[in-house]
């Protein structure tokens, strides 16, 4: 077992940085990751250099399983997502569980569903005073803000751990809607994506079929051509040979 964990536990002192009384509480935690293999957390450490991350010691220490998460099938796809929805790395950073939520099955309903729900009742959050109309409260001489359930939210305004964090109906609740509101929403979604996924799928394995099709009707095509011109060669050659007086074995001397 030495010989195994060796190799990790020195990759994630001496490469990653992570503080020696953390690596217990890793250890405890997520003891798996003491059998993924070094150069599978390298690629991981070099997608979070990539996209920016600054201290790659802590926010790994904050999300472990991190290290073990694929790059191009879950790490990427949720990061450009996270980018097409007016998201920077800081917000990444400061909620690394970002990475460990379902993109299909979380993120993208929730983000979704903002965009049709504005939630009203949290008029105390800076994040929520989008209003389109501003009073002057005399009492207070504070700006009274007027809100408005009908305009789309970013997700980055409400944060990431307000609206991944919550389970279903609590997350209903800050969009301002009902639990079965959202439940149904959420089912629909589902249904269209897994829609689009399989029309994607058809088409791609289509695209495919027809490519390989062209290659060979290609390859036929070119090999006709050979076969013809190779026959049009042979052909005038016997031509020149039949147009002679006598074969050319038989010729008479002049």
């Amino acid at each position: 077992v030495s010989e195994q964990t060796d190799p990790v536990i020195h990759f994630w002192l001496n490469e990653i940085g992570i503080h020696r009384d953390d690596i217990p509480k890793i250890c405890r935690a997520f003891p798996s990751l003491l059998g993924v293999d070094v150069q599978t957390m390298q690629k991981s450490i070099d997608f979070l250099r990539e996209i920016g991350v600054q201290n790659i010691a802590r926010f790994v220490t904050r999300l472990p399983p991190v290290l073990a998460y694929d790059v191009e099938s879950i790490l990427r796809p949720k990061m450009t997502f996270a980018v097409q929805n007016a998201l920077s790395i800081y917000d990444v950073v400061r909620f690394p569980a970002y990475f460990s939520y379902p993109l299909d099955q979380v993120i993208e309903p929730r983000a979704a569903f903002l965009q049709r729900h504005r939630p009203i009742d949290h008029k105390s959050s800076d994040a929520f005073k989008t209003a389109k109309r501003v009073t002057q409260n005399k009492s207070t001489k504070r700006p009274s803000y007027t809100y408005y359930s009908n305009t789309p939210i970013p997700l980055a305004s409400i944060g990431l751990s307000r609206v991944l964090t919550p389970s279903d109906d609590a997350f209903a609740k800050l969009a301002n809607a009902s639990p079965q509101e959202y439940a149904k929403f959420k089912q629909r979604f589902l249904q269209q994506r897994q829609q689009s996924t399989s029309l994607s799928a058809t088409k791609n394995a289509a695209a495919t079929v027809e490519r390989k099709e062209n290659t060979l009707s290609f390859s036929d095509s070119l090999n006709k051509r050979r076969a013809i011109s190779s026959s049009s060669s042979s052909s005038t050659s016997s031509s020149d040979s039949s147009s002679l007086p006598f074969p050319p074995l038989l010729r008479f001397p002049q």
